[in-house]
């Protein structure tokens, strides 16, 4: 049955949609129909429909956009086709996903994915998205095309367009171990960098602290935005003063359980890893770690205060808060990583592109390599150690020992071949003396 016509002039209504099989006159079908009052004089609604022969949702979706099409011709308006950014922003609507997955998706849109923003769904091409992801730093593609894969949905969905252009063939192939990239660093070279984070830290206008966010790092193998999340209340310590030889023992753990998230100027802390609660986990560390870098954080501080504050800024001119301090916010992980690239900036570990991250993959080799796979996997947070083995560390190449049964079972037998060896094994002979004969009953 034909949809019921609104009352209302010159607005169309939600079409019906519908697939007519195969007939003698007509081939099988889409079509999508409405009915339109065009002025207040009109005694009968004026029928609007596109049609499509294609099988499918493409078919579906082709006599969608061309009832659309047609409605914009019947109405004399102009038929606006939504952007990139347009239907980016409808599917970051229509899709449920966490707040922080929304908020990392947004930054995405605003960064990434700049250049792309007005150009129309329809005119974009697979060439083109491939070109415009190819220019992308490997770890930004995956969240783009995710991103884009969405938008594009979203507009076959609606019917604006008929297939979706982001494929998994537009996504760039990348070597995921080029020789290009230090995957994990040895201590000569942990202790290079620890040097030059250290003289990084100790200038006069330094505002972040890289040189002890870096240690943290090495010491629990936690992620850049886990350690900078972290408030002092997370900082446990447990002092028993009843043990079997008279001294104190002091137990710090620290609980990773969140991180940050959000731009800057409108961070803040997200209560659950990017794991989710599988991944929280309380790592403990030496007491001379403790007095060396904590404990000068902790001083002064309450609960609530976070471990690494940013410098107290006065607000902006022009603003309510203007002339006065704003509340102290956590050290930006932005802020962070362009300290980072500042102070390797002409070194080996620049060209190497040696990220914050990578101390976290040398944390789990250096236990891979003692044989602590499942203590690396617990210190990052995994619930298996597939992600560690697959994203993290080498596994370990075990060592085999069958000497002792292998030489028994294959040794070789060699008769004396020197004169030297002749004489040695006569003089054994000599030494056992004749076998006695055994003696025969009578």
């Amino acid at each position: 049955m034909s949809p019921q016509v609104r009352k209302t002039v010159r607005a169309v209504p939600e079409p019906s949609v519908k697939r007519y099989p195969k007939s003698k006159t007509k081939p099988a079908m889409w079509r999508a129909w409405a009915y339109v009052r065009l002025s207040n004089e009109d005694t009968r609604a004026k029928p609007i429909e596109g049609t499509s022969t294609l099988p499918g949702d493409a078919g579906k979706a082709e006599a969608l956009s061309r009832f659309r099409a047609r409605a914009a011709e019947v109405l004399g308006t102009r038929d606006t086709t939504p952007t990139v950014r347009q239907m980016a922003e409808s599917w970051l609507e229509w899709r449920t996903l966490r707040e922080s997955s929304r908020a990392t998706y947004r930054t995405v849109l605003a960064t990434s994915l700049a250049p792309l923003h007005d150009r129309p769904v329809t005119d974009v091409t697979p060439g083109e998205l491939f070109d415009h992801l190819s220019s992308l730093s490997p770890g930004a593609v995956r969240s783009a095309y995710a991103l884009l894969r969405g938008a594009f949905s979203r507009a076959v969905g609606l019917g604006l367009i008929t297939t979706s252009p982001a494929t998994k063939d537009v996504v760039p192939q990348r070597a995921a171990d080029s020789a290009k990239v230090m995957r994990r660093l040895t201590v000569a070279e942990v202790e290079e960098l620890r040097e030059l984070f250290r003289a990084g830290q100790s200038r006069p206008r330094a505002s972040t602290p890289i040189y002890t966010v870096t240690e943290l790092m090495l010491r629990t193998g936690a992620r850049i935005g886990e350690v900078l999340a972290l408030q002092a209340k997370h900082i446990e310590r447990d002092v028993n003063l009843f043990t079997a030889n008279g001294e104190p023992d002091i137990t710090t753990l620290i609980y990773i359980t969140g991180t940050q998230v959000g731009n800057d100027g409108n961070l803040r802390r997200q209560e659950h890893v990017k794991t989710g609660p599988t991944g929280r986990r309380r790592v403990k560390v030496s007491e001379a770690f403790y007095r060396e870098h904590l404990a000068p954080l902790l001083n002064g501080k309450s609960g609530d205060d976070w471990l690494f504050e940013a410098r107290r800024v006065s607000g902006r001119k022009g603003t309510a808060a203007a002339g006065t301090l704003l509340p102290p916010q956590m050290v930006s992980a932005s802020n962070l990583r362009t300290a980072w690239r500042n102070l390797i900036r002409g070194t080996v570990y620049k060209r190497a592109e040696v990220t914050p991250h990578t101390y976290r993959r040398t944390v789990a080799q250096a236990l891979v390599d003692d044989g602590k796979a499942e203590l690396a996997s617990a210190l990052l947070g995994h619930s298996t150690a597939t992600t560690l083995f697959r994203s993290y560390a080498d596994r370990p190449v075990p060592v085999v020992d069958p000497s002792a049964l292998l030489d028994e079972v294959f040794m070789e037998y060699r008769g004396p071949q020197t004169e030297a060896e002749w004489e040695a094994l006569y003089d054994d002979f000599d030494a056992v003396g004749p076998t006695p004969k055994r003696q025969s009953r009578e």
